[in-house]
Order: structure tokens, then sequence, then C-alpha cells
């Protein structure tokens, strides 16, 4: 029951969002802010990911060589696509890498 109060609580609110930018055009300041939103969740979520790691310095390694290649990609071509189809993919490499030099 909770699960589905939480559920509809969420859809409420992103419905709600929608729906008021729908009908009515932002300020021209929110607009202005509006496309910095992807990169900022994307580099929080990687923040995060990257400042958790509890499996040792060899994983912490990779995920900092991964965001450098991601971050270099996300300024070379300012593509939220690209930076993950390039990202995700050097993660996997680095991290078999240091699981090929540790082992």
């Amino acid at each position: 029951m909770v699960v589905l109060v939480i559920g509809l609580g969420t859809y409420l609110s992103r419905f709600a969002f929608i729906a008021l930018f729908g009908k009515v055009d932002p300020p021209p300041w929110l607009a202005a802010l509006l496309p910095y939103v992807p990169p900022a969740v994307l580099a929080a979520l990687v923040a995060s990911i990257v400042a958790s790691a509890n499996d040792g310095n060899e994983a912490l390694a990779a995920r900092i060589v991964a965001v450098v290649v991601a971050g270099l990609v996300a300024i070379r071509t300012r593509s939220v696509f690209w930076t993950l189809a390039v990202g995700l993919p050097s993660l996997w490499l680095a991290t078999a890498l240091v699981s090929l030099t540790v082992s």
C-alpha cells in the first residue's frame, strides 16, 4: 500500500509540472536555466556513484578513468547521448583491464 501511495504521489507531482508548463510559458530566467538540468542530473548521479565506491582502489581507479573519458566526450560533443554511449563502454573496459591486472 505504501508503494502505491508513493508511486501515485510521484506520478501526480510529475503530471502537475507537465500540465502547468503545457499551458503556461515559463519565465525567461527559468527557460534559460532548463537546458542545464539534464547535465546537472547526470553529473550528480555520476558523482554519487564514483564517491560511493566501496569495492577497493582498483574499482575507484576504473571509475575515475571512465569519468574522465566521459567528461572529455561531454565537453567535445555537448551531448548526453554520446557521453553515455562512450562513458559506459569505457567503464566496462577499464573495469575489465583493472580486473586483469589485479588477478
